[in-house]
């Protein structure tokens, strides 16, 4: 299934969920690019087209854990931060990478609010039923969360 997406993607989600993992992070690929591998196991179904962004839902107790795990992955000299959005990343200063936070970490609403670098609200409805539901997917070598 590789050939479906660059190596740069996969390289990027590799990093990702190699630093997630050492920080005992539960996560899952969300959006257009968890579409795009699921639709490659169906032969002839490949997605004719490539979005530049990977959005990822991270398990977290609180803005404390996801302030971490950001810490934690631009520490790994291939991602750096967006100063004007709290959930972005960038990944060899090429690929946006969206962190959405999910878990213990949402309020009663079913919403996330963050206060740094300045507050920032956002709904996350359905991502804790998804997450126990999900299943590996292989791509060459390595499996991902989706």
């Amino acid at each position: 299934m590789n050939e479906m997406l660059p190596v740069v993607i996969i390289e990027m989600l590799s990093d990702a969920q190699k630093v997630f993992t050492e920080n005992g992070i539960e996560y899952f690929i969300v959006g257009a690019i968890a579409r795009d591998i699921r639709l490659a196991k169906i032969p002839g179904h490949a997605s004719p087209r490539m979005t530049n962004d990977v959005d990822f839902a991270v398990m977290v107790p609180d803005e404390t854990a996801f302030d971490t795990i950001k810490e934690a992955l631009v520490a790994t000299g291939r991602f750096t931060t967006d100063e004007n959005n709290p959930l972005k990343l960038i990944y060899r200063e090429r690929f946006e990478i969206d962190l959405l936070p999910f878990g213990e970490i949402e309020n009663d609403m079913r919403e996330i609010s963050l206060q740094n670098p300045k507050v920032f609200t956002m709904d996350v409805p359905g991502f804790r039923e998804v997450h126990s539901s999900l299943e590996d997917i292989k791509i060459g070598e390595e499996s991902f969360r989706a």
